[in-house]
């Protein structure tokens, strides 16, 4: 090959990875967009000391940004932030099941066919806390799991994807 050719293939890689490099940052930007205005609207009625965990679910209903967060008296608690309209609910970790076990309660209702959870996301169904359980299955097919948050019940399942 010629130099020139060279020159020419190692701008175009370059270009590329430039253009990936600035995809990935507009993403990333929107992501600490939505978590800096959930934590915002959050504070006007309680103190955000720490953010455990930021969620951003979209359902058929609507987008909601959640928050697992500490408070100044280092207490856990949940802010479920509806993206459009800003509506706020709160819940105490008796209120609703934990990350951990919405994970677990999948595994176990799904153990024959499961072989790793993607993601959990914390929002809201029919007006109720959900853990949406993202997990690909053994036939390597996307299934949305959707479990009620305050007591472990399945909800819906959506799966073949």
């Amino acid at each position: 090959m010629s130099r020139r050719t060279v020159n020419v293939l190692t701008l175009i890689i370059v270009l590329i990875l430039l253009a990936f490099i600035g995809i990935f940052m507009a993403s990333e930007r929107s992501i600490n967009q939505a978590k800096q205005e959930t934590v915002r609207l959050v504070e006007v009625d309680h103190d955000v000391k720490k953010v455990n965990k930021f969620y951003w679910l979209t359902t058929t209903e609507a987008t909601y940004f959640s928050l697992d967060y500490q408070n100044e008296e280092n207490k856990q608690s949940y802010a479920i932030v509806a993206r459009d309209g800003g509506d706020v609910h709160y819940f105490s970790p008796q209120d609703i099941i934990s990350e951990a076990d919405a994970k677990a309660i999948t595994v176990a209702n799904n153990e024959d066919n499961l072989k790793d959870i993607v993601a959990a996301r914390l929002g809201l169904l029919d007006g109720q806390p959900v853990w949406e359980i993202t997990f690909k299955t053994k036939e390597a097919t996307m299934t949305y799991y959707y479990i009620n948050a305050k007591n472990g019940q399945n909800i819906q399942v959506i799966s073949n994807l």
